[in-house]
């Protein structure tokens, strides 16, 4: 007998043997109570569903991570500031959660996109199994350019508009230019799209209802993402669609509105979206337009930094774009509170006449121009809710030669402004920032309860205020809870003014707890840098 038959008589005599012995064991777990020691293998029900894991999985996967995660996917829109063929750098729409956890988010893909790249500078939504790797890293292949998936239009009639029974009639001042496609998305087709006989279009999408034209400026839709919507619900007989020999035009019957997607011979691919009247003529009309609003890009972004109740410094980051003059701003501004689905304006003071100084304040290029604004004049001190703040930017070439855009800057006015108070006792315990020495915590490392490594929080993150630490401390949270506390150790505390005390803390405590019980609390310590750095678990 040859060596390489002999070695396979081996290893069959060994997968037989090993076979029947587990038979054996099988059968005598069968015919006993599972206490006398028979079962020398443990459970054989899950010794056979483990073979036939082993059977079904493929080469190389682990059939323990094939289990879904019960988290419910989350999904943001973010810009590409970096790519490559395996993973991307994205920095979150300032409106987003994600936004407050990270300025910067990597993305991992699950495969090597060898031959396609999303390209800089594109709009895109990102959809994620929670939570993020180290709060800033995140695994995924579910990455769209055309927006979120699911939304839905409605749109508001203009007080012109002709009745249904003049519909014969041609419309006449009606005709919208709302924006060219590539002004949202610069690897888009090149064609316009049109308000025709609209006053405005609404999108509801992500939770939020808000102008189409915004919407579309902040990457939450997008008109091929619209057009695809309409193709998928014609086909499954949502919505009427008639199509025309034209070269392949389309009209998406709604009901209360249509939409119409060109592509003519003559190489229109214009997109109209119009009342219940509009038909396939619509781009005959010789109605000039009014009311025109297309919107340029100017590679300009808003942010809201040092916010209190009573004001902000609101900063202008200018980058790229198509700029044909100066940008400048002025002193107006307006406030809105976000209230569900809806942004309402804030009411100003009673009884005030009021009016903004003609100023113009320049705005840098490629850079950021800061500009102090203080609304409690006008509006008085805020409660704790979502806001933005509205400036208008003008694009001025020469007199009488500009043009106007109106960017907005988001923020947040936590539930108590707990920053802004001084360290040391009050009347209202309420109000009170407590101060601690990390140093002189007397921490059995060795105690249960006492957490030490094994951490989410564990890459830098910048920190601006105390609600950047208590986001990051929730993503530690474990407990349930309804009460939060903080405490700070801010080492020498004569070096350091109050407005200070939170951005140049050493060390930050946050406590969880449930008013209504002693003990099962959990405090996450966390350093300057964002890194946690301890838990622990109350009795």
């Amino acid at each position: 007998m040859s060596k390489r038959n002999f070695l396979i008589l081996v290893l069959v005599v060994f997968v037989v043997t090993v076979s029947a012995t587990i038979f054996a064991a099988c059968e005598s777990k069968t015919q006993s109570d599972g206490k006398d020691g028979n079962d020398v293998f443990g459970d054989c029900d899950e010794l056979a569903h483990y073979i036939t894991d082993c059977k079904t999985n493929e080469p190389g996967e682990d059939r323990y991570n094939t289990v879904e995660s019960e988290l419910p996917p989350e999904s943001f829109v973010g810009t590409v500031v970096e790519e490559d063929t395996y993973y991307m750098v994205v920095e979150p729409n300032v409106d987003e959660e994600e936004y407050e956890i990270s300025k910067r988010i990597r993305v991992e893909y699950l495969h090597d996109h060898i031959d396609y790249l999303y390209g800089i500078g594109r709009k895109v939504v990102i959809t994620y199994i929670p939570p993020m790797a180290g709060g800033t890293t995140i695994t995924t292949d579910d990455i769209r350019h055309d927006g979120f998936e699911e939304f839905e239009l409605s749109v508001q009639y203009r007080q012109d508009s002709i009745p249904a029974r003049f519909a014969e009639i041609q419309y006449a001042g009606i005709l919208t230019l709302v924006a060219n496609n590539r002004d949202f998305d610069e690897y888009a087709s090149d064609y316009n799209l049109y308000y025709y006989g609209l006053h405005d279009v609404y999108v509801t999408v992500d939770g939020n209802t808000l102008p189409l034209k915004e919407a579309l400026n902040y990457g939450k839709v997008t008109i091929d993402g619209i057009v695809a919507d309409c193709n998928r619900r014609a086909a499954i007989g949502e919505i009427e669609e008639y199509r025309y020999k034209d070269g392949g035009s389309v009209v998406f019957d709604f009901g209360d509105y249509k939409i119409i997607k060109y592509h003519t011979l003559e190489g229109n691919r214009d997109v109209y979206i119009g009342d219940s009247n509009m038909d396939i003529n619509a781009k005959n009309s010789t109605a000039v337009c009014i009311g025109a609003y297309l919107w340029k890009d100017w590679g300009l972004r808003l942010e809201a930094r040092d916010v209190t109740n009573k004001g902000a410094t609101i900063v202008f980051k200018q980058k790229g774009g198509n700029i044909t003059g100066d940008l400048d701003t002025g002193e107006a501004f307006y406030l809105e509170k976000k209230d569900g689905n809806k942004w309402v304006p804030v009411d100003t003071k009673p009884l005030l006449d009021y009016a903004f100084n003609m100023i113009a304040y320049m705005l840098n290029k490629d850079g950021e121009t800061e500009l102090e604004t203080n609304w409690e004049w006008l509006y008085g001190e805020l409660r704790a809710g979502q806001y933005r703040i509205s400036k208008e930017v003008m694009d001025f070439r020469k007199t009488a030669d500009f043009d106007e855009q109106i960017y907005y800057a988001y923020f947040e006015i936590p539930e108590q402004d707990i920053c802004s108070y001084p360290p040391y006792s009050s009347n209202n315990e309420g109000t009170t920032l407590k101060c601690f020495d990390y140093e002189s915590l007397n921490i059995n490392y060795d105690a249960p309860g006492v957490i030490s490594d094994g951490f989410k929080n564990t890459e830098r993150t910048e920190i601006s205020d105390l609600s950047d630490v208590v986001t990051l401390a929730k993503n530690e949270c474990t407990v349930e809870y309804d009460t939060v506390s903080y405490a700070v150790d801010i080492g020498n505390t004569e070096t350091f003014t109050i407005d200070e005390l939170c951005s140049k803390a050493e060390m930050y405590e946050i406590n969880f707890s449930k008013s209504t019980q002693a003990g099962g609390d959990q405090t996450v310590y966390i350093d300057k840098n964002g890194v946690t750095q301890l838990i622990v678990y109350g009795e």
